[in-house]
């Protein structure tokens, strides 16, 4: 398996540390408990997203509030 640059980062070694270039066997890899997990990850990654976004938003109808009553 080759690893995944992007903008000519290796993500692996960015992500992994030194020990970014172990790779892991393919059953472990989609064995159940795993990908259930990553399965996990991604909703909890999803969600943190959704929560920046909302929070973004909101700071920005406040201030859109603040200068229309001219604070």
């Amino acid at each position: 398996m080759r690893p995944l640059k992007v903008f000519g980062l290796d993500i692996d070694k960015l992500g992994g540390g030194r020990n970014g270039h172990y790779v892991i066997e393919e059953s472990m890899r989609v064995h159940p408990r795993t990908r259930r997990t990553f399965r996990w990850v991604n909703w909890i990654l999803g969600l943190q997203v959704l929560v920046g976004l909302s929070a973004i938003v909101i700071a920005r109808l406040g201030w859109l509030f603040l200068v229309e009553k001219g604070e």
